[in-house]
């Protein structure tokens, strides 16, 4: 047995391709071709916002690392800190829940209640 299958465009872990057609599918209307072939699409589609992405969070990352080797000597000022997080972007205002829930519907998420929709909604976010 191969350690990895290839579908398409795809490289998959041959035990995660197995577990997918044999147990995840199993009882869907989704056939195995179907789901792989969307997948497929959907990944290489996605891939350079994905990479986009990867490169704003070194970015911030690398902002990050500067800012504290800068600051820490004597402690950090969680003000200064919160202050410098949002002026690079990396905090951003909590949207109220009233506006969260038209796009939750539009998902098609189950109504969770308020204290669990905004832990959920990250993982929501990336299916």
């Amino acid at each position: 047995m191969s350690d990895v299958t290839i579908h398409g465009g795809l490289t998959i872990a041959t035990v995660l391709y197995d577990l997918v057609n044999d147990e995840i599918l199993a009882g869907t209307n989704i056939t195995p071709a179907d789901f792989w072939n969307g997948f497929d699409q959907a990944a290489h589609q996605l891939a350079p916002k994905n990479q986009a992405l990867l490169e704003t969070r070194a970015r911030l990352q690398n902002q990050i690392n500067d800012w504290l080797k800068a600051h820490s000597d004597d402690g950090i000022d969680p003000v200064a800190y919160e202050s410098f997080l949002s002026d690079i972007g990396y905090l951003h205002e909590m949207a109220a829940i009233s506006t969260l829930k038209p796009a939750m519907s539009i998902l098609k998420l189950p109504p969770l209640p308020a204290h669990s929709l905004l832990c959920q909604l990250p993982m929501h976010a990336i299916r």
